[in-house]
This record gives structure tokens, sequence and C-alpha cells, in this order.
């Protein structure tokens, strides 16, 4: 995503990734140097990180030098994500997402940006949507190309968000998805991680959205779709994928209701994985789907026995 944050964004991210690598009083002159930034660019920069850093998070500016204070829970992916939501990326693609139907005038209009500086802005946008194969349309606002490729964005752009802007599903309950994930989990014999799980969530809530708004994925070729038509039938995925469509019948048009039935597969991955513990399985059953769970997302991803595993999720 080179040049999604603005230039000023990414040397103050660098700057407070400095001052997190080593809790101590940072001399002005020393951050100067290795940030590549002169003292009144950085004078600055303190200035506006003052008005832009999470709740409880403190810049100690005094004549021996530069210190940082924040809760001890919290760490650099908080302001990452704050400054990431603040991206033209993150914004535009965050009012497609909710369906605003926006000209690219009048969603300039309503958030006060100039049609020449949006211009300018969108060039490292339209590059990287064309690093993945989609496209933006003007009037009105929205994403072309394979529905497969822009829920991964979504899904991408939520997560690096996050926890600035709480990921947000239509008349989805976050305890059905973790019902039909414990199901999957007991019908394959696999361990999902909290984070692990978190991730699968919101996918199937990411997917399910779509589904219901006419969006259903693409058609797939009918080699494909007879390979996890079999996968399916071996592993009697069926009656949990129903119980999950059913569950949102009164919500999505008859015709989409088999493309709500999510299929989890998975390929042996060369990455070697621990066998999980005892108490780690215990814990992982015992302890519901929340979205506070959402802090552990960068942790690692489930295991199952000795054989590392990584996911596809296909159908949703």
């Amino acid at each position: 995503m080179n040049g999604i944050l603005e230039k000023d964004k990414e040397r103050q991210l660098l700057v407070i990734k400095l001052l997190l690598s080593d809790h101590k009083i940072w001399d002005r002159q020393e951050i100067c140097k290795l940030v590549n930034c002169s003292k009144k660019t950085l004078a600055r920069d303190l200035k506006n990180l003052e008005h832009s850093l999470p709740p409880n998070w403190s810049l100690i500016n005094t004549i021996e030098g530069i210190s940082l204070e924040k809760p001890f829970d919290e760490n650099f992916i908080h302001l990452f994500s704050a400054f990431f939501s603040e991206t033209y990326l993150f914004r535009l693609c965050y009012d497609i997402y909710d369906e605003k139907k926006l000209s690219l005038a009048a969603w300039c209009q309503e958030n006060f940006v100039s049609q020449a500086t949006i211009y300018r802005k969108l060039t490292p946008v339209h590059r990287y949507l064309k690093s993945i194969h989609l496209q933006l349309e003007n009037k009105p606002l929205d994403l072309i190309g394979k529905e497969s490729q822009i829920r991964f964005l979504f899904y991408d752009l939520f997560f690096n968000a996050y926890p600035a802007h709480d990921i947000f599903f239509i008349d989805i309950t976050w305890e059905i998805i973790d019902r039909f994930i414990e199901n999957i989990m007991r019908k394959l014999d696999l361990y999902f991680s909290p984070a692990a799980k978190i991730q699968y969530a919101a996918w199937i809530g990411l997917s399910l959205t779509r589904i219901k708004r006419g969006y259903p994925i693409d058609i797939r070729d009918t080699r494909t779709t007879k390979t996890w038509l079999i996968f399916n039938e071996n592993n009697d995925l069926a009656p949990v994928s129903k119980t999950l469509a059913m569950s949102y019948k009164s919500i999505f048009p008859k015709q989409n209701l088999f493309s709500c039935c999510p299929v989890c597969s998975f390929v042996p991955s060369p990455i070697p994985q621990k066998h999980p513990n005892k108490n780690e399985l215990k814990s992982v059953k015992k302890q519901p789907l929340s979205r506070s769970d959402s802090s552990t997302l960068f942790s690692m991803p489930y295991q199952k026995k000795s054989v590392g595993m990584k996911p596809i999720y296909l159908s949703v």
C-alpha cells in the first residue's frame, strides 16, 4: 500500500515507533537523524501527534527530550489503525461498503475536500486497486472487479483500521457465527486460536452482509465446484452450513441461500505448528467469540495436531 498514507503521517508513525522501541527520554537530534527530518519538522509532527494520539496516550515533551506514555495493554497497531482509518483509500471504500451511492463530487462536498485535492490524492489509491485487479468507479463511487477480490479488500481494510472503526455487519449476530465455527471445529477435528476464530468470523460476517446486499460470490468453474461439493459430502458439512443459512433465511433472498453456506477447506502448509495443549483447547472451547478478541488478531493462527494448516475461504 505504498503511498496510501500521507508522507507526514508515515513520518509521525516512524517517530512513535522509535519512541516505543525504548522506554527512555529521546534526544531530539537523535530522533531527527533516525527519521531523516529537521528539528522544525519534528516540532510540527509532535504538535500534530498530540491531537492524534489515542486516549490515555501522551507525549512528554521536556527540555531534556521526548518520551511517550501509553496504556500497558495497547501498542503501535492502535495508533496505526487510527491513522489508517483517515486515509482516502479507507474512507472511500468504507462509504462504498456502506452503500452511500455518492458521486465523487458529492463525496468531496460531504467530506469538505476540493476536487483538485481528491484527484491528486487518488493517484496511489488507483495504483493500489489496479495491483489487486480492481477499479474505482466515480459516478457513483463503486468498486469494479470480481466480488471475491472486493471482499478481500474490505476484509483487509477493516482489520487495518481496527480498532479505530468497528467492523459492522447487517442483522448478523456473532453468537450464530461462533456456533457455526464451533461445529466446523468439531466436524473437522480442528483447533482455532482466538485470533484465527475472529478472522474466520469476520470473513463470514462480511460475506453474509455482501450477499444480503445483493453481491453473490463469483461463479466458479465446474471442476472447482465439484471439488468442494465432494469435500463437503465427505466431511458431512451440509448440516453445519444449512444451520447457518437457515439462521438468516429471513434476511436473504431464496436464490442466495445456498451461497450463504460457508465452506472452510484446509491444505498442508510447509510451516510447522505446535500441537495445542489441553489447557489451550479447553480455553478456546469455553471462550465465546467477542469483538474484544480482535486485539489478538496478529498472533499465531490455528493449529491441528503437528501438521501445519492454512485456510482457503471459499463459498460465501
